[in-house]
Order: structure tokens, then C-alpha cells, then sequence
């Protein structure tokens, strides 16, 4: 089903309706030798009506003159001339492309002169390829494309007489790609198995495409000759676009037959009519791939021939993945090239194949040591089992202390990300004691500031940290050089879990990032986690610009746990500045992304991103979120399991689950002091504590718990903290105390850059004022409340303000589009501005492109604008 089927399907139609009379042909290739067998298929059998004709006609087909063509293509052209002016013809020719020479010369002749006849010529065939078949493309030319999805639809219902559901058609499309053989084949399977067009058979049905093709292909290849075949198992073998030469000279061709056979796989719709040369149909190539037996072999004489030609190093490392070890010198250079490409790229896959291939090869010494480092740095986070495996063989074989020291850091991440942080420790201890205390000063930084960030992170570490937390501050650094950096992100790290004031903690995170953000190494968790300090401290400008650097070398170094890192940053400003669906849309793009490959652990950004849900009012999408990566509970995690404990006491809090949400928080209470996080401002969960036995009407016990948090919160000293822990204690006091109270909070988180609790707490101090009769002064405060929510993508926060402004005899202004954009909005319109199209915006801001299009789609919304079109002069008006 193709050319041949439409142009069948045409004369049909015409014959149908009648007034036309056909004359038609089918060239083939065996009668290219034929002088005029295209002409005489379609002339003789007029000559046994015309036989007046038949003595100068019989003599021009039959014995042509070798040379001098005139005369008898001048008499052709007449005899057809004559004919239509009894009757209109058509000529109807299939595969032209085969046609004999003499014929091409009489219908380029007669194609020059057809528009004086009422005469249409209607041919079929692969052009380009000759010259006379270029003449005769000067016409009407129609190029059938491949089959829509709707096409392959309609098909299927026709033959399997059934409309087929919509993921059956699709995935029906998917494995043909549209090519009408391809399509025609997989419908006779189906039938043959009378296989239902339904969802539940999309597995089913990809297997006999498979085997359709294949079966398609072998038909198609088997009459072939066997220099084609040879060439088309090359072709298989190489992909696409490989240098004609090399093609040829693995075929065993002569470079001027490599076109005449390549024609032939065109004509056989076995290769797309494209450059670079490429199969069809991927599966095209797998077919021919299964009928190779001895692929490691040609696979390896491949990548020999490509070497040697200089190819691509891509190219040539393709081909050595499939075959087996060579010995030769060059191969590891090649496969460790390829390798830094991939990961350059992005290919985290491609760039461990490359290396474990690399590693089947006979090497030793240095090479094997390099090769093997580089190996584990790949598989740290998808595989640190593997990791730790390949680093303790690189300890065994080196002996120089430095090197060894450096292998020690790696492996002790390696260990950490295994859960095995307990014997990471003493791998940190032994490399930092082989070191000379003056020679290496710098690397003993670095591998002590590493066992503070592994050693917070799990209950059975921690007193080790602490002790390195100790020696550490004592000895005055200064932040001149990198591993005193390290360290002091390690002392804002511990800081920011309370054991600092916010001022204590930015001041060391600022000289931590001092000499600029580094990710690469074992330690750079460490830089990543001073911005969090930062922003937990409420430093939002410089916050603001280390995220910014962050998104930007999580592009050039596309590691998973840097990505999250990115992310989580992001949400975590998104949530605090009120833009909750900003940050939930990030969040959960990030989580779907990235699975579970990130190597840390996402529990700390399922929790942000459970808060920006409920504070956005989604309490059932929020419960949801918590439930699915429940599993991924880690009870010894001191950092990641407090904030999601948290999470899900706010959550049973939300649903009005007191006694429930009390066990949650004195479970996350428990887990964190135990981890030695004291900081209100990192998880309030003494507040929401004292909320949830206030709903229980434990009254002591609410105030105990407020008390304390306003306690902690004074002493971390930010506003923000010491708001949110003044409005709790607020309502849990009640009575003229409780207002004045909530009054202070209401003053107190003004001075901070948070719209949301700045919005909340009014709602509280509004709604406490209505009951106590000040109707004034409550709607004062509700009015301002309502001012700050519409700053805020809270939705059920403003509802609930609106209602209580209404009992406070007030009259809610009518909700207005804001035209306030969040930070995410502003990046993406103007870099939308600029130009970019939505996967460019998302690859410079390191977010999916459904994500760009959410906040293009609510930019437009605030901006009361249709569309990108009219964005530029909208963003110009908002500005000025």
C-alpha cells in the first residue's frame, strides 16, 4: 500500500465516472533491457484496433533503430495525437523508474508536447534519479507522505471492524510510523489473529508489528542481490550519517555502486527518501539487526574502519558497545571521550555504558585507576553500591596519599548514599590521618568539613560531627581558601539547624559562598546547602542570586541530586514569597522527572511541596503527594524525615484530625530533637502542636508548646520565625492577651518579606477581634488581609478572609485578576519576550515546558492578555 495503491484507487475513481479512456502500464526491472516495453505494454493492444497502423507502428516497437530516435519517437507522438482526437486518453504508468531507456526518451518527447492532446500522462515512480525522469517531473508532482494517526485509525476500524480505542491507534501509529506498507502489513496480522483494537492489546499488538515488519522486511530483502544485502546489513550496523566511503568500503563496494544500491532500498521503501541515509522505520533496522548472527564481530570490524577514517568519536564508541574486546590502544581512549560527551549532554545512561564497556577491555596500571575513578563518579548516585565497589578496588591499587585521600571522599559519599554512613566515617578518619598536616591542609579541610555533612545526616554519626562541629570552631577560619569555605558551610549547616542566630548563620553561609558556588566533588552539597541557610535566614536578594547560579550549573552539570537541589531551592522561595502554585508546579514537575535516580533523598521537597498545596487549599492533593512517598520513609534520615513528619501533621491538622495530627507532631518533635534541630523557622511544628491541642481543648498544654516555639524563634531572631510563633500563641492564649498578641505578630511579620502569614495572621487577629466586638478595628485588619492575599496564588485563604470581612459588616472589594507576577512568572515572560520559544525558557531556567506554560497561561490571566503576542507591550505597561 503506497504509490501503487493510490494511483490504482485514482484510475478507479475516473474510470468510474467515465468519458476517459485508459491505457495503462507496469514497468518492472527484469525488462529494462527491452527497447520501447513500457510502449508497447500500453500501444499494442490499440493496434489490433487500428490496423492501418500496424505496419509503421509494429515496425517503430519492435525493431527500433539502435540509434537516431527522432523519427520513430516523432511517429509515437502522432499515432497518440491522432488518437485523441476521437477520444481523451490517460496513460497510466507504475514504477517509471524501471522503465527502459527508449520509453523515458518517447514520454520525456511526448511530455513536452502533451499540453496541444487530450492526453494526461499519469506516472508512479521514484524521480531525481535520472535525467530524463527529472523531465518528466516538470509537471504536477504529488509526494505521498505517511499515514496521520487519524488515516491509520480509520483503517483499523475498517479492517478489524471495530473503532479502535485511542491509545490502540496511537501506539498502531507509533510502531508503523505512518509508512502505508508498514501499516498495510500490521493490518493483515491483526486480522489474521483477530486481535481487538482495544487499550489492553497496545502490548500485544507492538509484538506482531515487530513481527511484521520483520517478516516484511526478510520478504523484501531475500530477492535482493547480495551486494544490497550486504550494504543494508552495513547500514544497520552504522545508523545514519556515515561518511559514503566508509559505507562502502564495509559492504566490499565500489564507492560508484553505492548510490545504484542505496536507489534500490529507497525503491524498497527499506530506507526513507531522506540525507543523511537512514532506515524507514526503527524497526526496519532491529529487523535487519536479528538477522545478523555474528554482530559482535561486525560490530567491531565497524568501529575499526570508523576509527580509522577518523569518525565521529560517537560514532565509532556506538559501534564498540556491541562488540566484544578488542585489545587495541585506542579503544579506551574513544570510549572515555565518548564518555565525557555524554555527560556533557545530559546522558547519564549512554555515558555508564561507554564506561563499563571501556572496563572490558585489558587495562591496567594508571589507566585502569582513571578508569575505574571515573566509572564510580558515574554510578555514585544511580548506583553507589557499584560505586563503593569500584572505589575500594582504585584504594587497593593506589599508594600516593593524596590521590588515596581523594578516592576516600568519593567513596565515603558512595557509602553515605547506600546507607551505610556509619563506615563512611572511618574511611574520612583514615584518609585525613595518611595526610601531612601542612602539606595537605587544604584536603584535610575538605574531607573534615565532609564528615559533618555526612554526620548530621543519621542518628548514628551525628556525636562525630558534633566533635568535628567542635574543633572546627575553634580554630578561627577565615573563608581565605576553599577547604575553609567547606568548613564554614559546614558550621552554617549546623547553625541553621538552631544551634545560631539567623544573623550567625547568613554571615557564615555568605563566606562560605565567597569564592563563588561549587558543585563538583564530594563536599558540594555543602555550597548548596549555604543558600538554603540563606533563605531560611530570610537573605532573600542574596538568596535570590545564588538560586540563579544554582539553575545555571545545574544546566551545565546535569546531575539528578543537583537538579533537585535547584528545585528545591526554588520551591522553597516560591512558598515563602506566596506564590503556591508557582512552587507546587515546580515541585512535582521536579519529582515526576527525576523518580527515585537523584541519589538523596526528595523527602525534604515532597514536604515543601505538600505545604505549598495546603496553603493553596489542595488538602486531598497534598494527602496524596504524602501517601505515595510514605514508602520512602527513612526513620535514621535526621534532616529529610523532620520536615515531611511535619508536613503530615499540618496535614491531619488541615482535616481537622487533632488527636492525629498530635502523634504526627510529637513523633516529628521527637525525630527532631534527636537529630539536634531546634529551628522553628526550618519546622514550626511546636506551633501547630499547640494548635492541635487547643482543637483537643488541652489548653496547659497548648500554651507550653507556644511558648517554647516563641522561645526559639526569638532566639534564631528573624521576624518571620517570631510572627509565625506570636500569631500561635495568640490564639492559643485568647482573651485582651491573646489580641495583643496577635497585634504584636501582625507587626512583627510585616517586617519580613511574607505575604502569606502576613495575610493569615491578620485573618486570625480579624476573626478574634469580631468575637470580641471590635468591628472596626476587625475590619481594618481584614481589609489590609485581603489587600496582601490577592499578592498570593491562595485562592481559599482570600474565601476565607472575604467571609469574615462580610461578619465584620464589611463589603469585600470584587476579586481582580492580580497583576502582580511571582519571580517565576517575571523570568519567563521576559526571557518569553526575548524571544525564547517554551523549551528554550525551560532549559535556561531548568524546568519542564509544561511548567512554562503554566505560568505563561496564568501571566496571561493577570496580565488580562490572550496570548504571547500581546505580552511585550503588557510587561512594559506592568513595569512602568
Amino acid at each position: 500500500m503506497g504509490k501503487t495503491t493510490l494511483l490504482d484507487a485514482w484510475a478507479v475513481r475516473e474510470r468510474e465516472r467515465g468519458g476517459l479512456r485508459f491505457l495503462t502500464a507496469t514497468c518492472v526491472e527484469m525488462e529494462q533491457g527491452f527497447i520501447f516495453s513500457v510502449a508497447r505494454q500500453l500501444l499494442e493492444p490499440l493496434l489490433r484496433d487500428q490496423p492501418s497502423h500496424e505496419e509503421t507502428l509494429g515496425q517503430v516497437l519492435r525493431t527500433p533503430a539502435p540509434e537516431g530516435l527522432a523519427a520513430e519517437l516523432h511517429t509515437l507522438y502522432m499515432f497518440l495525437a491522432e488518437l485523441s482526437r476521437e477520444s481523451a486518453y490517460v496513460l497510466v504508468i507504475d514504477d517509471v523508474h524501471f522503465a527502459d531507456e527508449h520509453s523515458l526518451r518517447w514520454l520525456s518527447y511526448l511530455s513536452r508536447r502533451v499540453a496541444d492532446l487530450r492526453l494526461l500522462v499519469v506516472l508512479s515512480g521514484w524521480f531525481g534519479e535520472h535525467r530524463l525522469l527529472n523531465e518528466l517531473c516538470a509537471g504536477h508532482v504529488l509526494t505521498p507522505g505517511s499515514l496521520t494517526l487519524d488515516g491509520v485509525a480509520h483503517l483499523l476500524g475498517a479492517t478489524l471492524g471495530a473503532t479502535p480505542e485511542p491509545a490502540f491507534a496511537t501506539a498502531c501509529h507509533e510502531f508503523t510510523g505512518g509508512a502505508p506498507y508498514l501499516v498495510s502489513r500490521l493490518l493483515r496480522v491483526l486480522a489474521d489473529v483477530g486481535l481487538c483494537p482495544v487499550d489492553a492489546n497496545v502490548r500485544t499488538a507492538g509484538e506482531l508489528a515487530a513481527q511484521a515488519v520483520n517478516d516484511q522486511v526478510n520478504r523484501c530483502l531475500v530477492a535482493q542481490p547480495e551486494a544490497t544485502r550486504r550494504l543494508v546489513r552495513v547500514l544497520a550496523l552504522l545508523g545514519g550519517d556515515t561518511q559514503g566511503h566508509v559505507v562502502a568500503a564495509m559492504a566490499d563496494l565500489h564507492p560508484r555502486r553505492l548510490e545504484e544500491h542505496l536507489t534500490r532500498l529507497r525503491r524498497l521503501s527499506i530506507l526513507a527518501e531522506s540525507t543523511p541515509t537512514r532506515f524507514s522505520h526503527p524497526l526496519i533496522r532491529q529487523a535487519v539487526l536479528d538477522r545478523m548472527p555474528d554482530l559482535a564481530i561486525e560490530y567491531a570490524t565497524a568501529a575499526s574502519l570508523l576509527h580509522r577514517d577518523q569518525a565521529p568519536t560517537a560514532r565509532t564508541a556506538a559501534c564498540l558497545l556491541h562488540a566484544g574486546p578488542l585489545g587495541e590502544p585506542w579503544v579506551v581512549p574513544v570510549l572515555l571521550d565518548a564518555a565525557y560527551q555524554a555527560r556533557d549532554m545530559g546522558e547519564h545512561g549512554l555515558r555508564l555504558s561507554y564506561l563499563r564497556r571501556a572496563l572490558r577491555e585489558p587495562v591496567a596500571g594508571e589507566e585502569r585507576i582513571g578508569l575505574l575513578m571515573e566509572l564510580a563518579k558515574a554510578e555514585l548516585f544511580g548506583d553507589p553500591a557499584a560505586a563503593a565497589r569500584r572505589l575500594r578496588e582504585v584504594l587497593s591499587l593506589l599508594t600516593d596519599p593524596e590521590a588515596r585521600a581523594k578516592a576516600s571522599g568519593v567513596l565515603a559519599t558512595a557509602l553515605k548514599l547506600s546507607r551505610r554512613a556509619p563506615e563512611a566515617l572511618p574511611v574520612l578518619d583514615a584518609a585525613i590521618d595518611m595526610l601531612d598536616a601542612e602539606q595537605h591542609w587544604e584536603l584535610r579541610l575538605h574531607l573534615e568539613a565532609q564528615i559533618v555533612q555526612i554526620g548530621l545526616e543519621e542518628f548514628a554519626t551525628i556525636p562525630a560531627a558534633l566533635a568535628k562541629l567542635e574543633s572546627l570552631r575553634s580554630r578561627g577560619l577565615s573563608g581565605s581558601t576553599p577547604g575553609e569555605r567547606a568548613c564554614l558551610a559546614a558550621l552554617a549547616l549546623h547553625a541553621m539547624a538552631g544551634h545560631g542566630s539567623a544573623k550567625e548563620t547568613a554571615d557564615l553561609a555568605a563566606r562560605a559562598l565567597s569564592g563563588g558556588l561549587w558543585v563538583a566533588g564530594p563536599g558540594g552539597l555543602l555550597s548548596c546547602l549555604s543558600i538554603v541557610a540563606l533563605i531560611v535566614a530570610d537573605r532573600w536578594d542574596e538568596a535570590q542570586g545564588w538560586l540563579a547560579e544554582l539553575s545555571a550549573q545545574a544546566i551545565r552539570h546535569p546531575l539528578p541530586w543537583l537538579r533537585l537541589m535547584s528545585a528545591y531551592g526554588s520551591v522553597v522561595m516560591s512558598h515563602r514569597d506566596g506564590a503556591l502554585e508557582d512552587g507546587a508546579t515546580t515541585g512535582l514537575d521536579m519529582l515526576a522527572e527525576i523518580g527515585e535516580g537523584a541519589g538523596y533523598s526528595v523527602m525534604t521537597l515532597v514536604a515543601v511541596v505538600a505545604n505549598c498545596l495546603m496553603d493553596a487549599g489542595s488538602i486531598p492533593q497534598a494527602g496524596q503527594l504524602l501517601t505515595r512517598h510514605a514508602a520512602r520513609d527513612m526513620p535514621e534520615a535526621a534532616w529529610d524525615r523532620g520536615t515531611f513528619l511535619f508536613s503530615l501533621g499540618r496535614l491531619r491538622l488541615a482535616r481537622g484530625e487533632h488527636s492525629a495530627a498530635v502523634s504526627a507532631l510529637l513523633e516529628c518533635g521527637r525525630h527532631q530533637d534527636t537529630s539536634h534541630i531546634t529551628n522553628p523557622a526550618i519546622t514550626p511544628w511546636l506551633s501547630r502542636l499547640a494548635l492541635a491541642y487547643l482543637g483537643l481543648g488541652e489548653r496547659e498544654r497548648a500554651l507550653e508548646a507556644a511558648e517554647r516555639e516563641l522561645e526559639l524563634s526569638r532566639r534564631w531572631g528573624t521576624p518571620r520565625a517570631i510572627g509565625v510563633s506570636l500569631g500561635a500563641l495568640g490564639l492559643v492564649t485568647g482573651g485582651s492577651h491573646g489580641l495583643d498578641q496577635l497585634r504584636e505578630a501582625v507587626g512583627t511579620i510585616d517586617e519580613a518579606r511574607a505575604k502569606l502569614e502576613q495575610a493569615r495572621i491578620r485573618l486570625d487577629l480579624g476573626l478574634m477581634l469580631i468575637q470580641a466586638g471590635e468591628l472596626a478595628e476587625a475590619r481594618d485588619v481584614l481589609r489590609v488581609a485581603q489587600e496582601r492575599s490577592a499578592l498570593c496564588q491562595a485562592p481559599e485563604l482570600s474565601k476565607r478572609i472575604q467571609v469574615a470581612l462580610r461578619g465584620a459588616g464589611g463589603r469585600p472589594r470584587a476579586a481582580q485578576p492580580s497583576a502582580v507576577l511571582s519571580r517565576s512568572e517575571h523570568e519567563v515572560a521576559h526571557l518569553a519576550v526575548s524571544g525564547c520559544t517554551n523549551k528554550e525558557i525551560a532549559g535556561r531556567l531548568y524546568v519542564t515546558p509544561r511548567t512554562v506554560e503554566i505560568h505563561l497561561t496564568s501571566t496571561y490571566r493577570k496580565l488580562g492578555i490572550s496570548g504571547r503576542g500581546q505580552l511585550a507591550e503588557a510587561m512594559r505597561r506592568l513595569e512602568n
